[in-house]
């Protein structure tokens, strides 16, 4: 994610990269104006500047105890203490993590309570962000933090993962809300990475939403439209094929790829084949229609959520 770095000239003309963030000169939330103490150092040669006390105020175990373990990677003679982007100061502890500047720059900027829409993180950081949080001590942001928002964008093209990435740190509010977008994917595309992320609650939930709709729908379509009182002008043998063309269209919803998440428009077109291509008196017509209706209502007010 180049967007993360800069380059930054120290001493003897060396160039090192420097996160466009978290660089020594910048002023970041909740620190009163002072500047940071410590460097981590990604494990692609990036520099974050940061402060210990933001960082290891929302530790549970010292940042993964590294802080208080881990040695400087460099001495302070070392490097200048001024560059061209606002100075190295090189005389900070420096850190060194085993995560990708992507990664760091993310948790960083969760720690910070910063906005990092702007780096369009993909579900590959946010995931492997969430699992650093972890590591280092730091509690997975709470459901109204921006990262699940960025989750929830990319639900809509790869709900299993973002459901999988939501469930594995039990964001109860938000796997709720991508839920309904894993209905046009079948269950088959849940990897075993995926389903040892969600846990077994989680999965379990799913499946039950998938199965559960498709069990409802068969509840919802099967029955045929409502007979009419005898008439001379629409025979039993009129009366049956209705029937019959009612249980040829339920067949072939329930055959259809994705049955549960068949659309309105859907069920209508499919139904309306009972219809077509057949003379039948007015109350037939009139029934067909009707039992569309209640299906459409029916099946709108089944639940699409976990």
């Amino acid at each position: 994610m180049q967007a993360v770095i800069q380059k930054s000239t120290v001493a003897d003309g060396v160039v090192i990269e420097v996160s466009t963030t978290f660089f020594p000169a910048a002023i970041q939330p909740g620190t009163n104006g002072r500047a940071p103490d410590t460097i981590l150092f990604s494990s692609d040669a990036v520099f974050f500047y940061c402060h210990r006390s933001s960082v290891l105020s929302r530790s549970t175990n010292s940042f993964g105890n590294l802080i208080s373990l881990a040695q400087e990677l460099t001495n302070s003679s070392e490097l200048s203490s001024n560059s061209s982007s606002g100075g190295t100061r090189s005389n900070l502890p420096t850190f060194a993590l085993s995560e990708v500047s992507s990664v760091i720059n993310l948790m960083l900027h969760i720690v910070y309570g910063l906005s990092s829409q702007r780096f369009a993180p993909d579900l590959d950081t946010i995931e492997l962000s969430l699992r650093a949080l972890e590591k280092y001590g730091i509690p997975a942001p709470d459901e109204a933090a921006e990262i699940w928002t960025v989750l929830l964008h990319h639900a809509q093209t790869q709900p299993l993962r973002a459901y999988a990435i939501a469930a594995g740190h039990a964001m109860e509010a938000i796997c709720v809300r991508i839920s309904p977008y894993t209905l046009k994917h079948s269950l088959t595309g849940v990897t075993e990475g995926d389903a040892l992320t969600m846990g077994p609650l989680y999965l379990r939930r799913l499946f039950f939403l998938h199965l559960g709709r498709k069990d409802a729908l068969k509840r919802v379509i099967e029955k045929p439209p409502a007979a009419h009182r005898p008439l001379s002008t629409c025979s039993p043998e009129d009366a049956m094929q209705i029937v019959q063309a009612w249980e040829v269209a339920v067949a072939n919803i329930i055959v259809l790829p994705m049955p549960q998440c068949v659309s309105e428009d859907e069920l209508r077109n499919i139904f309306a084949t009972v219809v077509r291509r057949r003379r039948m008196c007015l109350e037939c017509l009139a029934s067909v229609r009707a039992r569309v209706s209640t299906v459409i209502a029916d099946w709108e007010a089944i639940k699409k959520t976990i």
